[in-house]
């Protein structure tokens, strides 16, 4: 029955009921295949390039370690914010509540969803590195072994973590007026922890090798890892010739996951109606009028900064790309130091731009701004507003969440680097004028694709069609 619920779900959400008959649903489909190859194909490049070092500097097993643990880290951070809206606060709770369904299945039905979800962030990046790794180990069947429990089992262990302190969070900040703020404070810290191993552990160039004090730092991350997340030393142990640590994995994982479903079903009714209370009735304050503009700009405000998991999907870029700005100016004279920057310094200034635009297009604001509405959408439609000027502000609110990192970013290094004139103001121009087309394509397509009949905003920020076709083209 617990299957049966979530192929229920997934069935509705992916549309597959009307595969046959519907051409969107047969187009958003090849759009999520697409996107699927093309992520396949960016993780397997990295992957390689990292297995080269590894491999000269005899330490290849760190490779699915490193990979494993941004897997991790992805879902614990994605289900800090998503748990709570997938297990306890879907719309349809009450109606499927009151139906004859053991309330262990339906909640062990959501916590399944939810593995599915999280378990595209470890897939993704799980199963190219098995590729790039059985380049340079020997393939058995041990090998394919370790590779199907590591892309299926992964996202576990960190997925229950991340649900238990994000719901956790979510109950006891339940009508904290600083809540959200707190929320976006823990995703930049993650950011900047992400940051901060990156550089501590990045490779040298020169030779394809790791020097010895990057294999060091690398070592001692690695140990910290394991020890919060014993998961990933179990697997690697497993994947170096350890039968026994694989199954003591897979067990773990799967333990972890029935106490999820065991405790999530004995809370339910208490979480769910917590979170869906918020806080106690607060007294009437009358707001200040406002222009047209002004309040459809407040709303757009509201309906972005009112959802952390649509934050968390579509600013992430742009929060690595001021943290990465922010690292450059702090570790200057460093940086221009190393043998990458003397010998291919103009190159890599050259690149800057480009590299802007990427973080850039991994922010599709606009490509889900009109399936965010939901059930709202016949509101907006009746109010007495042009839709040419509800369109507008979406677009404005979206460049301006765009802009505004791109700038101070671009700035930070216009002060760091020893750029040309003409680098300097490539370096504002091209990213501004790709946020102009990523929002105007994203606008288009969403209003040509929307879905507004979601029952939590993960079927529309992380799955939904006019997402994954704007990444695509972008």
């Amino acid at each position: 029955m617990m299957l049966k619920l979530a192929g229920i779900y997934w069935t509705e959400q992916l549309k597959l009921g009307s595969l046959k008959t519907d051409k969107k649903t047969r187009w958003r489909l090849v759009g999520l295949l697409a996107l699927g190859i093309y992520v396949f194909g960016m993780v397997y490049s990295f992957a390689n390039a990292m297995a080269a070092p590894l491999s000269e500097s005899g330490s290849l097993a760190r490779l699915a370690e490193l990979f494993m643990t941004a897997g991790s880290g992805l879902v614990i951070l994605s289900t800090l914010f998503s748990a709570r809206d997938i297990l306890f606060s879907y719309k349809d709770r009450e109606m499927l509540s009151a139906m004859p369904i053991k309330r262990g299945t339906l909640v062990g039905s959501r916590v399944l969803i939810l593995l599915i979800y999280e378990s595209v962030f470890t897939f993704m990046l799980m199963l190219p590195m098995f590729v790039a790794l059985g380049r340079r180990m020997t393939v058995g069947p041990y090998y394919i072994l370790c590779a199907v429990v590591g892309c299926l089992l992964t996202a576990c262990a960190p997925a229950v973590i991340g649900a238990v302190l994000g719901t956790g969070l979510s109950a006891l900040l339940s009508g904290f007026r600083g809540a959200k703020i707190l929320r976006y404070a823990v995703l930049a810290l993650f950011a900047l922890g992400v940051m901060a191993v990156s550089m501590s552990t990045g490779f040298t160039a020169g030779g394809g090798r790791l020097s010895e004090e990057a294999v060091g730092k690398l070592d001692e991350a690695m140990a910290s890892v394991r020890s919060f997340l014993p998961t990933v030393r179990l697997f690697s142990d497993g994947l170096s010739g350890e039968p026994l640590k694989l199954a003591a994995f897979a067990l773990v994982s799967v333990a972890m996951t029935a106490l999820l479903i065991l405790f999530a079903s004995k809370l339910s009714p208490y979480i769910g109606a917590r979170s869906e209370g918020g806080g106690a009735a607060r007294g009437y304050v009358p707001e200040k009028t406002r222009s047209l503009s002004s309040a459809l700009f407040r709303r757009e405000s509201g309906l972005y900064f009112g959802s952390p998991l649509y934050v968390f999907n579509t600013a992430f870029g742009l929060l690595i790309l001021l943290i990465g700005a922010a690292a450059v100016v702090i570790l200057r004279r460093r940086l221009l130091d190393t043998r990458i920057m003397l010998e291919a310094g103009e190159m890599m200034y050259g690149m800057l731009p480009f590299i802007f635009a990427l973080f850039v297009s991994m922010c599709p604001i606009t490509a889900c701004t009109i399936s965010m509405e939901g059930r709202r959408f016949w509101l907006l439609r009746s109010m007495p507003v042009p839709a040419k000027k509800v369109l507008s502000t979406k677009l404005l609110f979206a460049l301006t969440v765009e802009a505004v990192p791109v700038v101070a970013a671009a700035t930070a290094l216009q002060f760091t680097l020893p750029l040309d004139t003409g680098y300097r103001v490539i370096l504002y121009v091209l990213p501004l004028v790709y946020c102009v087309f990523t929002s105007v394509l994203g606008l288009l397509i969403n209003l040509r694709m929307p879905k507004l009949d979601w029952t939590n905003e993960a079927a529309v920020v992380k799955q939904s069609g006019s997402v994954t076709l704007a990444m695509v083209s972008d």
